[in-house]
């Protein structure tokens, strides 16, 4: 049996398969925590709204939220809400944390586009903000 020296990022002790008998592997066991997730909010072409888990975590992680919208600043606000006066929001984001809710009749009530990706959010109070691009009108 040939002998290993601890190389870094792998464990030293041998990982044997009974079925590959003819290779010696090492088990790699270096984790990686990844990139920090940022506070923001997105709005897909079907005017879902998906926040990032740190924007959700910024509202202690709802299970329903309230939907708000100032037309001269052009910011879109989101408050922790009820069974009574909120959103589900569901965290059905395949492998992740972000969260989502249905935000189709409230872009569309407010004429918001659609297609936003990653717009930062930062807490107000109990409000939850993030401002909308500014768009410069055709002439």
């Amino acid at each position: 049996m040939t002998t290993r020296t601890h190389v870094a990022g792998f464990d030293p002790k041998s990982y044997t398969n009974p079925i590959l008998t003819n290779f010696l592997f090492e088990k790699y066991w270096q984790t990686h925590p990844g990139r920090p997730s940022r506070p923001y909010l997105s709005i897909n072409k079907y005017g879902q709204i998906t926040l990032s888990a740190a924007g959700s975590a910024l509202l202690g992680h709802p299970r329903f939220a309230v939907l708000f919208f100032d037309r001269g600043q052009g910011v879109i606000g989101i408050q922790a809400g009820t069974e009574l006066d909120g959103l589900k929001m569901s965290r059905n984001v395949k492998g992740s944390n972000h969260t989502r809710l249905s935000g189709m009749g409230f872009c569309a009530h407010f004429g918001i586009p659609h297609g936003l990706k990653s717009l930062p959010v930062e807490l107000h109070g109990n409000t939850l903000i993030a401002r909308l691009p500014r768009t410069e009108p055709t002439s």
